[in-house]
């Protein structure tokens, strides 16, 4: 799901992980889409989705795009809009999150 959410005036930044088994191009590609169809998203300065850390059981994403300067109460708005967006976008293309597990073998002598 969305870690964190950064925002500064005119840029935003959303962090993903998706489990280390779906195709990361895929994920890639659904978070790119669903951007460009916010119109909050400046068309001018493209967004860009990357991958930025392997890990045992997940691959981090980052996702960056230009949005248009608006107030505090906005952004909040926003934010808790693209983040629903992307994880129910994520969730029709079959990607999921991964969820913190440990597995346990116990040897008996």
């Amino acid at each position: 799901m969305i870690l964190t959410w950064v925002g500064v005036p005119g840029a935003s930044i959303a962090a993903a992980v998706v489990s280390a088994g779906m195709a990361v191009g895929l994920a890639l590609q659904v978070i790119l889409d669903y951007f460009l169809t916010r119109p909050e998203i400046w068309t001018e300065k493209p967004p860009a989705v990357a991958v930025t850390g392997l890990n045992d059981s997940s691959v981090d994403l980052k996702a960056m795009a230009w949005v248009h300067n608006m107030d505090y109460g906005s952004q909040c708005g926003l934010k808790a809009s693209m983040t629903e967006g992307i994880k129910k976008e994520l969730d029709r293309n079959g990607i999921s999150i991964p969820f913190p597990q440990m597995d346990l073998h116990i040897k008996k002598d």
